[in-house]
Formats: C-alpha cells, structure tokens, sequence
C-alpha cells in the first residue's frame, strides 16, 4: 500500500477533481488501517484532512484537524517517533492551504 501513498501524494497536486481523490482516500486508508499499514498511514491521513478543508468540510480551513486527524495530536505522536517526515508534510499542506485561503501570515511561517 506505500504505493497507494504515492498514488495519493501525485494525484493531490494534479488538479482534478476533489471528490474520486477524497473517495480513494478513504478506500486506500482503510484498507491501509486493515492490513496494519500504519506508517503509511500516517503519511497519508495529512492528504485526506487537506482534501477535507479544501471541498469545506472543516470549520479550520488551515488546520489539519477535523473528520480524518487532529494536527495538535498528529504533530505529537510525530515528534515522539521522530517522524521527520510527517512533519515536513504537515508543515507543506498547511503552507499550501494557508496560501489558498488567503492566510498568508500563516504560509510565512511554514
């Protein structure tokens, strides 16, 4: 499933349709969860709450915390595990959805 993380990742800065990304999202996630992929899933989760708040379906548009993960909490279990990945793609989304919603406060410190 890394490569459906992949998939996942490409397909995000595409610029199609929101809706079959976020569909794939869900599927490649929960299968992701059910053959106890969590590393790859914990890369992916970032890219399903960012397609949330970009189709509006969070009520923080910049923050990645709503129906998928919750950063506060995501950031920390990175931290724990040292995941230095997971950090720099929360750092980027939230740098790219700052921009898009015109908070471009917020993108300058990303």
């Amino acid at each position: 499933l890394y490569c459906a993380n992949i998939y996942l990742q490409l397909y995000f800065y595409t610029g199609l349709p929101l809706q079959p990304y976020e569909s794939d999202l869900n599927d490649f996630c929960l299968k992701m969860a059910e053959y106890n992929q969590e590393a790859t899933l914990h890369v992916t989760l970032p890219y399903w709450q960012c397609a949330l708040n970009l189709m509006g379906r969070s009520e923080k548009p910049t923050e990645l915390t709503g129906e998928v993960m919750e950063q506060t909490e995501y950031l920390e279990t990175s931290e724990e595990s040292h995941d230095e990945r997971a950090k720099q793609i929360v750092l980027s989304l939230r740098l790219q959805l700052g921009y898009y919603f015109g908070d471009l406060e917020l993108a300058e410190t990303m």
